[in-house]
């Protein structure tokens, strides 16, 4: 009889500690789960506050400059003022159908959180730890650990999504301020081009100079806008890290020469 109760008491006990394991296990999968959608949100939030502002630049600011770019080209420059060869060295002409063009591939691009989902979020958190944390009912201690297991993955799942946050966030900085300078060198461009028209004879070497600026600022941001922000792994686009690098040269090319 005092076996039987000691045996009772002894199941009482492990009972009391597997329920224990199993109450710990669920709180650390609930809070992997709130730790990643957190971040999945600002995450997501930073992708569309990117895509929003490509947008409102191309119907902005590169559509005036296609106006501006009109104006340009009916002054027909000689072959080594460098105006005519910038414009031959645009990889896509900046024109009415380039717009049209980014616009069909924007209605058609998966959305943000589709893109998100795309590579190893499936769906949130539950996709990527249903494979880490299979829990066993029978097995209190293994549900534990793998709870640990599931927390670390949000860890990794976190700090992943950060980076991502952090540079496109970036990105969206530079991109404001590129289009800060575009839109004053179509300013000038237009000042310009409404005091000398279309003779080319009229245009000093500071003129020219100008008009490079505007085409340069254009193909700039046209560089950042067209570049894919992720690619299929997740990870930044070598192509949107050089469009960074070169709007960063140039951001501070014309930071200086304002400087002068």
């Amino acid at each position: 009889m005092i076996r039987f109760i000691k045996n009772m008491v002894e199941a009482d006990k492990h009972n009391a500690l597997a329920e224990k394991r199993n109450i710990q296990a669920f709180e650390k999968h609930v809070n992997a789960e709130i730790k990643v959608n957190k971040q999945e949100k600002r995450t997501t939030n930073a992708i569309e506050k990117l895509r929003n502002r490509k947008r409102g630049i191309m119907k902005t600011s590169i559509s005036t400059f296609i106006e501006v770019h009109k104006k340009i080209m009916q002054i027909e420059f000689n072959q080594g003022d460098g105006i005519r060869e910038l414009v031959m060295n645009m990889s896509t002409p900046i024109d009415s159908s380039y717009i049209n063009s980014w616009f069909d591939l924007d209605r058609k691009e998966l959305n943000t959180e589709q893109m998100l989902s795309a590579y190893f979020i499936k769906g949130g958190i539950s996709g990527v730890i249903a494979k880490e944390a299979e829990m066993n009912a029978r097995l209190a201690s293994i549900r534990n650990r793998q709870a640990d297991v599931a927390l670390a993955q949000a860890e990794t799942i976190c700090v992943a999504l950060e980076s991502i946050e952090v540079r496109v966030n970036k990105i969206s900085d530079l991109l404001a301020k590129l289009n800060v300078i575009l839109i004053k060198t179509i300013d000038t461009t237009s000042a310009i081009i409404s005091e000398k028209g279309i003779d080319k004879q009229k245009y000093t070497k500071q003129d020219k100079e100008k008009l490079m600026t505007c085409i340069n600022a254009a193909t700039t941001v046209k560089k950042i806008i067209d570049t894919p922000i992720l690619d299929m792994e997740g990870n930044i686009t070598q192509e949107l890290i050089k469009a960074i690098q070169h709007g960063n040269s140039f951001l501070e090319e014309i930071n200086n020469k304002m400087k002068i």
